[in-house]
């Protein structure tokens, strides 16, 4: 990818929405070979050839929901650190479970690795933004698999046709190196926990969870006191309390 941000949306939706042979293309093309995959049900971890598991896990997640709607919300690019924020929404139907529809949000976290090619281009150019066309359908029925295709081809560096210069330049283009997709409890366990079971079940534990919280800080209250006295070997919360003692001490003899 040239400019993730505007191309990431794209992509996701290839890899979600599109046939079987264009999801393999793609994920051959945008990830590298050692890239590792992490949700809260599988991983793969990171080493030479792991991308082929990515393969699988993507082709078996269409087999299990050949239709998913899927919405990218937001997407932030952190390029200090290479990493991009997608916040995206998928409608996953389960196709072993009639009826049931899982509606869950999720970010995805990508971490991306720079590559500077130095490309020869000549001819005319091939390459279809994915900005300039329309949205990306939301059902695989009517998804544009031959757009989708060509978009991928004209993103390889090698491609002599993807760019109209015919001159010799130099770019950077962005694989994704890890995919992490990050699922709040209770979006998950839809996944495992249909017709709302899992909501339930999530919602009476994050409100035990809660009460039982609000009962450990008052049972533990001597522990708040000493800390408040420093009488607990906090080094860092005394640093940030007299720091603010000293700044109140500056203002008030400057008043």
């Amino acid at each position: 990818m040239e400019d993730p941000v505007a191309e990431i949306p794209h992509v996701i939706h290839l890899l979600t929405q599109s046939i079987p042979s264009v999801q393999k293309e793609t994920i051959e093309r945008f990830f590298t070979p050692s890239a590792s995959f992490t949700h809260p049900l599988c991983r793969t971890g990171s080493f030479e050839g792991s991308r082929w598991l990515i393969v699988q896990i993507y082709r078996f997640y269409k087999i299990m929901s050949p239709r998913i709607d899927l919405d990218v919300h937001s997407v932030a690019f952190d390029k200090s650190n290479l990493t991009l924020y997608v916040t995206v929404s998928q409608l996953f139907r389960i196709f072993i479970i009639p009826f049931y529809k899982a509606n869950v949000r999720l970010t995805v976290v990508l971490t991306l690795t720079p590559s500077t090619t130095q490309t020869t281009h000549a001819g005319t150019p091939t390459f279809i933004h994915p900005s300039a066309q329309p949205q990306t359908p939301t059902t695989t029925d009517t998804a544009d698999h031959s757009l989708s295709s060509s978009w991928i081809s004209a993103s390889d560096p090698n491609n002599p046709d993807s760019s109209p210069n015919a001159d010799s330049t130099s770019r950077t283009l962005y694989y994704i190196s890890a995919q992490e997709d990050l699922y709040q409890a209770s979006e998950v366990i839809k996944f495992v926990l249909p017709f709302g079971i899992g909501l339930v079940v999530t919602f009476v534990w994050q409100c035990f969870s809660t009460f039982f919280c609000v009962f450990m800080a008052f049972l533990l209250a001597p522990v708040s006191w000493a800390e408040e006295r420093e009488l607990l070997p906090l080094e860092g919360g005394w640093r940030i309390r007299r720091g603010l003692e000293e700044r109140k001490s500056k203002v008030g003899k400057r008043e």
